[in-house]
C-alpha cells in the first residue's frame, strides 16, 4: 500500500535521496515524474550510506530492500511497523495485496519472431516453483536454516492457500492493479494501463 494511503503522507512533501543499496550511487532505473518531486541524485562516492544518515537525523526514514547495518545497533534506528508481519498478513487478508517479487520480461522484437519463447518459459519458471515448493515441504531436512520453517510453510497454507507468490494475472489482478493505481497516483504514467495490455496471452500456459 503506498505510503499515502496508509499514513497520508504526500509525495509532494518529501524531499528524496534516491541510492543504490543504501550507499551513494546513481540509480540507474529511476525515470522521470510527469510532475516534479524533490529528488536528490547521490553522485558522489564519498557520501555517507543511508543507515549512518538516519543514524544521526539527517534523514527521517528510509525505505530500502536491505535493513541498514544500525537496526538493532544504534539506539535511534528503529522499525517503523515493529509489527509488520502481522500489518501485512491483515492488509493480503483484507485487499489480496501481496508484493510481486520480480517481474520477468523480453524484448519485443524476440518475442515477434519467436512467438513460443514467452510460453516455454513461463511453464520452465512454474516447474521450478513447483519443486522447489516440494523440497521447503520435506521435514526430513529442512531446506533451509529455519527452526520454524515448516510452521512457516503451514501460515503459507492458511494464509495464501500454498502459494505467496502465484503466477500469472489472475492470481495478481488485486497487486497488479494497486501497483498501476499508484504509478498514476506517483506521477510515474500519466493515466492508468490495463493490466492485459501488460503481458503477452499464454493460452497454454500450465497452472501456477
Amino acid at each position: 500500500m503506498s505510503i499515502r494511503r496508509a499514513a497520508g503522507v504526500s509525495l509532494a512533501r518529501l524531499s528524496i535521496r534516491l541510492y543504490l543499496h543504501q550507499y551513494p550511487a546513481r540509480h540507474p532505473h529511476a525515470p522521470a515524474l510527469l510532475r516534479p518531486v524533490h529528488i536528490e541524485q547521490n553522485t558522489s562516492t564519498s557520501a555517507e550510506p543511508l543507515g549512518t544518515l538516519l543514524s544521526r537525523g539527517a534523514i527521517d526514514a528510509l525505505i530500502g530492500s536491505r535493513k541498514p547495518d544500525e537496526l538493532g545497533r544504534h539506539p535511534d534506528v528503529a522499525r517503523l511497523f515493529p509489527d509488520y508481519r502481522l500489518l501485512e498478513r491483515e492488509l493480503y487478508q483484507r485487499s489480496k495485496i501481496f508484493p510481486i517479487m520480480h517481474l520477468i520480461a523480453m524484448r519485443r522484437d524476440l518475442y515477434e519472431r519467436q512467438r513460443w519463447i514467452a510460453e516455454s518459459l513461463y511453464n520452465a519458471f512454474v516447474e521450478s516453483k513447483r519443486r522447489a515448493r516440494s523440497r521447503m515441504r520435506y521435514a526430513g531436512s529442512l531446506s533451509a536454516m529455519l527452526p520454524w520453517l515448516i510452521d512457516d510453510v503451514e501460515e503459507i497454507d492458511d494464509v495464501f492457500g500454498g502459494d505467496a507468490f502465484p503466477y500469472g494475472i489472475e492470481a495478481n489482478r488485486a497487486t497488479l492493479q494497486a501497483l498501476v493505481a499508484y504509478m498514476v497516483e506517483q506521477h510515474f504514467i500519466a493515466r492508468p494501463i490495463p493490466i492485459e495490455d501488460l503481458f503477452v496471452p499464454l493460452s497454454g500456459a500450465i497452472g501456477t
